[in-house]
């Protein structure tokens, strides 16, 4: 354990001296996280390294827990040929590589830009765990549209989405072991203070052509500082449609104070009944470079959390 520390203390130490030597720009950022849970005691911290020059970026980062060392990544990013972007990310855990993820942006095809991302990860070795495409900036039906592939092991997720001003509508398709598992339809609908979405889930067992269950989502500011997102999660049935339950969330904005209610409704009988709920008070205190942000966090049982994070 200890080498391994010192490893990455040495990779830290190069660069730091690469900086010094290079015309290159070097910011450092440091967090620490504790948070007090009714039955325990979390510790998180993070240290990032970041170099920048004309055509790249690289950033190591160093997180911990109260275990220790959890994670160490390199992600380095660059310009390349024909204003492409790349991007590889490189996590270790505390015995190997844990993933490795290489993406190319704004790759041309035809009269629209792909973006592809190969992901591997380690089991007995590294093997090619996920492949994501992504094309965008292509028109379909006389609409701006945009098309994503996901496509692992067993696993397709195929998502064309079509944009019109502030609507926008998404249909999906999942695959399991070659069969269709599964679909998705979002209409989306961005007001200047409100937004509407309503998401559809079909199942092939039943038909692709009726739904089986949904969740219509309301987002916007009440007034100034104050905000309310509503969440109605309902079924399809033979004789209408029933509501599951009900999510609501108002949140209060006070300069660096933010206060948070989030609450479930069930249907019992013909009314609502309050389950589940909770209640987050954050706070965020700066001076010069250093910030400092705590959350409260109360449930229906009374204290659920509270966290400290320190920043640098």
């Amino acid at each position: 354990m200890f080498s391994r520390f010192i490893g990455v203390f040495i990779l830290l130490y190069a660069a730091i001296a690469l900086a010094s030597t290079a015309e290159l720009s070097l910011t450092e950022d440091f967090w620490a996280k504790t948070t007090l849970k009714q039955d325990k005691i979390e510790f998180d911290t993070s240290l990032t390294l970041s170099l920048s020059a004309d055509k790249f970026d690289l950033d190591f980062t160093w997180k911990g827990d109260e275990n220790g060392f959890s994670s160490f990544k390199v992600v380095w990013e660059t310009e390349l040929p024909k204003n492409i972007d790349g991007r590889a990310e490189v996590l270790f855990d505390e015995k190997k590589i844990k993933s490795i993820k290489l993406k190319e942006y704004d790759f041309p095809l035809f009269e629209a830009c792909l973006d592809l991302e190969t992901y591997f990860k380690h089991k007995d070795g590294l093997y090619l765990y996920q492949v994501s495409l992504d094309l965008d900036e292509f028109t379909l039906a006389r609409l701006p549209a945009s098309l994503d592939l996901v496509h692992r092991e067993e696993y397709l997720r195929a998502k064309l989405t079509l944009d019109r001003e502030v609507d926008s509508i998404s249909l999906q398709d999942i695959w399991k072991k070659g069969t269709l598992y599964e679909g998705k339809a979002t209409l989306d609908h961005n007001g200047e203070a409100w937004s509407v979405k309503e998401v559809l889930i079909f199942k092939p067992t039943l038909s692709l052509l009726y739904p089986e269950k949904g969740t219509l989502t309301v987002d916007g500011d009440i007034i100034d500082d104050l905000s309310l997102k509503a969440a109605c999660y309902h079924t399809f049935l033979e004789r209408g449609i029933e509501v599951t339950k009900l999510v609501s969330t108002i949140k209060l904005e006070m300069g660096d104070f933010d206060l948070t209610w989030k609450g479930t409704f069930s249907p019992v009988e013909t009314v609502f009944s309050l389950g589940d709920y909770d209640l987050t008070l954050a706070a965020e205190a700066k001076l010069n470079d250093l910030t400092l942000n705590t959350v409260l966090k109360l449930d229906e049982d009374g204290f659920a959390s509270f966290s400290v994070k320190l920043s640098l």
